[in-house]
């Protein structure tokens, strides 16, 4: 019985109904990928992603959604409208909807985040904007 939880524990995805469980520890990171984005669940009124960033994400905003950033390894300097600050794992950040966002990674160390955004992201609504 305990192999079998652990089994479970290991697994990245497991699916219960239309719920879903990430251990966000076995998500690969490809450092020869600026950003990696992986789609993990949603529904027409919200979505998650798991970002692994392992250079920067472009200075953007969303049109029509807001998002929710938790970072849960690495770190990095964020630009949040005209705030910059460091980021570090367990820090939350809300992004409200037309606010202008980016981040970079610190140097060698990729930054994973979970990243939830309601209503449903489809990447229509995406404006990037000139780096300051």
């Amino acid at each position: 019985m305990k192999n079998l939880v652990a089994l479970i524990a290991l697994s990245v995805m497991v699916q219960v109904g239309k719920a879903q469980v990430l251990d966000y520890h076995q998500i690969n990171v490809d450092t020869a990928q600026a950003v990696q984005v992986k789609r993990l669940a949603g529904d027409d009124k919200v979505s998650s992603f798991a970002i692994v960033v392992n250079d920067s994400v472009q200075a953007h905003f969303h049109q029509y959604h807001s998002e929710h950033v938790y970072v849960l390894e690495g770190g990095g300097l964020m630009r949040l409208g005209d705030q910059r600050f460091e980021v570090k794992a367990g820090d939350f950040i809300f992004i409200p909807q037309g606010v202008i966002h980016a981040v970079k990674a610190h140097k060698g160390q990729a930054l994973k985040a979970l990243s939830i955004q309601a209503p449903a992201f489809d990447g229509s609504d995406r404006v990037t904007v000139p780096q300051k």
